[in-house]
């Protein structure tokens, strides 16, 4: 803390002759006075010392000193005086120790967690204002919280002797939250312009912010800001704060795939969905594959009368009438299975 200076000053000087009285005395505007060196005040005349043999100190409007005795006739004395006075001239000082907030070069940052605290090394302080409303303080500290924009702060201090100090910092604000993306990793698909995944999936966040992120959450709990993917269920919230406070919150949702892949058959150039049985000429070709309304298959496969599986999509003709039976499985890429069969009747 800077230590308060006084200017120690030495009046030498040699009694009046005679007595000098209050009224010979004119203080001007911006003058004050004390007494046998004590604080300076301001005010006006008359002041009655004549009787008292004290020294009256006049400190003029200009800096200069003038140093008179006030002594009645009978004490009127030649002899020289060394007479020392201690002044005061040196303002307060105001220090400033901010919190949560960003210094550079630039200047100081402030944001909805940033606060600065205030103090002086003697007096205390008057006014404050941050937002064009000056607060009485009288207080030798102050703390402010900004939960406001604000480009400056302004501060008057006072000390005992009436030195006056004032305090301007311009600062910036910023008070925007950061922005947030996010998509979902594979085997997620985006289509229709929306997320198909199963009910949880891997999300991969990206955060930006002027001033950097601080931390990002998942329903209130930290992530690794390094991973490149987090797990996360439909519907989970996610937070980015930045380094001044500001934040985001974001649910995160997608449209869950829990529905298993379907069979489709194509007869005649026709695509019949979700059917189990159908009837088919002799020698007709059709053909048998399944799809996935969701994230889309992992695979398909069938199997006849040989007993062995075998890949989908596969076109199938009989040469002779009878009824056949077709095993189909299917799985998605978020592990929902099909598993059922297709019943052929065969006809002349």
């Amino acid at each position: 803390m800077k230590m308060k200076k006084r200017l120690l000053l030495i009046i030498n000087f040699t009694c009046l002759v005679g007595a000098v009285y209050a009224d010979e005395i004119e203080l001007q505007i911006g003058d004050s006075w004390a007494v046998d060196g004590g604080i300076f005040k301001t005010g006006n005349l008359p002041i009655d010392y004549k009787n008292n043999g004290r020294q009256f100190i006049i400190k003029k409007a200009d800096g200069t000193f003038q140093v008179l005795n006030f002594e009645n006739e009978k004490s009127a004395v030649n002899e020289g005086l060394n007479t020392t006075v201690i002044v005061d001239r040196t303002p307060p000082v105001i220090a400033t120790e901010w919190q949560e907030v960003i210094q550079n070069s630039n200047g100081i940052k402030i944001g909805p967690n940033s606060q600065v605290m205030l103090s002086v090394n003697e007096g205390v302080i008057m006014l404050f204002d941050a937002n064009d409303e000056m607060i009485q303080v009288n207080s030798n500290t102050y703390l402010h919280s900004f939960n406001q924009i604000s480009r400056g702060i302004t501060a008057v201090a006072k000390d005992d002797f009436n030195n006056t100090s004032h305090l301007n910092v311009s600062i910036q604000a910023d008070f925007e939250a950061p922005q947030l993306s996010w998509q979902l990793k594979e085997p997620a698909k985006y289509k229709n312009n929306q997320w198909y995944a199963g009910s949880s999936a891997q999300v991969m966040l990206s955060a930006a912010d002027e001033t950097g992120i601080d931390n990002m959450l998942v329903n209130g709990s930290p992530i690794n800001e390094t991973k490149e993917s987090v797990v996360m269920n439909s519907g989970d919230n996610i937070q980015i704060v930045d380094t001044l406070g500001n934040s985001i919150t974001e649910t995160i949702s997608w449209s869950e795939d829990n529905e298993a892949p379907y069979i489709v058959v194509i007869q005649d150039s026709q695509q019949l969905e979700r059917v189990k049985n159908i009837k088919v000429a002799v020698n007709e070709v059709f053909e048998v594959q399944t799809l996935d309304a969701g994230v889309g298959l992992e695979n398909q496969k069938y199997k006849g009368k040989d007993r062995k599986w075998k890949n989908l999509p596969k076109k199938f003709k009989f040469t002779s009438k009878g009824t056949y039976r077709i095993n189909v499985q299917s799985k998605d890429l978020v592990g929902n299975e099909l598993g059922t069969m297709i019943k052929v009747k065969v006809k002349r």
